[in-house]
């Protein structure tokens, strides 16, 4: 989901914030998938630095929902002018939707992507269907591809790097450059909640939930950036 997560980075890298991949998996390998990122520490930063505004008595926070079923009906003549190929990937953005939580309040500021998926090779294509809600000239290449797999009670997280055209070589050196400072103030992690209960993990420095099906990993970005693999991992069930 690495697209997505480097526009996420871009729009919010002046401070530090939090970037979570989490994946909820129910028996038959179905399930949700989330990419959030927090950034009420940022928001906060910036509150202390700026002009306190006092907040009016009668506000209400409340979330902001696009609907990206909405937006392909709205749409629906420039997409049929399309190839069917092309229709029937945007087709795919029927089940996702983006939150953006604010609170002015308490400085919460957070955007969430959801979408629900059949099996793991539908969380595998969200990686490219994501990255084709952003506009050509806007899209950046992404150096690795994520695969899942669950079965059998054993799920893995695989990368696997791309060769990158010259083009895409350049469009990717540019963005990291844009942000390479604030790496080190952003935090990404997995959260990944399980139908049984967690026998074992390939990796260190996972924790888990009190009853064992909810594994949880934080790394920072530049560790995810210099080296994905340190995300790769194989989680056996209990059967």
């Amino acid at each position: 989901m690495k697209n997505i997560l480097i526009v996420f980075i871009v729009l919010s890298s002046f401070a530090s914030c939090q970037i979570t991949e989490r994946i909820y998996f129910e028996e038959d390998g179905s399930g949700k998938y989330e990419m959030e990122v927090d950034m009420t520490e940022m928001t906060k930063a910036f509150g202390e630095m700026g002009e306190k505004k006092k907040i009016d008595s009668n506000y209400v926070a409340k979330d902001s929902i696009i609907n990206f079923s909405d937006m392909l009906k709205e749409k629906r003549d420039s997409i049929a002018k399309l190839s069917k190929e092309e229709q029937n990937r945007l087709q795919r953005l029927k089940d996702v939707i983006m939150v953006i939580h604010e609170d002015k309040r308490k400085k919460e500021l957070s955007i969430k992507v959801v979408s629900v998926f059949k099996n793991t090779k539908e969380l595998d294509e969200l990686q490219e269907i994501l990255n084709i809600t952003q506009p050509k000239e806007k899209q950046i290449p992404s150096k690795v591809n994520i695969k899942y797999s669950f079965k059998k009670n054993v799920f893995t997280r695989k990368s696997y790097n791309k060769e990158f055209t010259p083009e895409e070589s350049d469009a990717y050196n540019t963005s990291m450059k844009a942000f390479s400072m604030f790496v080190n103030e952003t935090s990404y992690s997995l959260e990944y909640h399980f139908p049984k209960p967690i026998k074992k993990v390939s990796l260190e420095g996972v924790t888990f939930s009190a009853d064992k099906k909810v594994l949880y990993l934080e790394k920072t970005i530049e560790d995810f950036l210099n080296n994905p693999a340190s995300l790769d991992l194989k989680v056996t069930l209990k059967k």
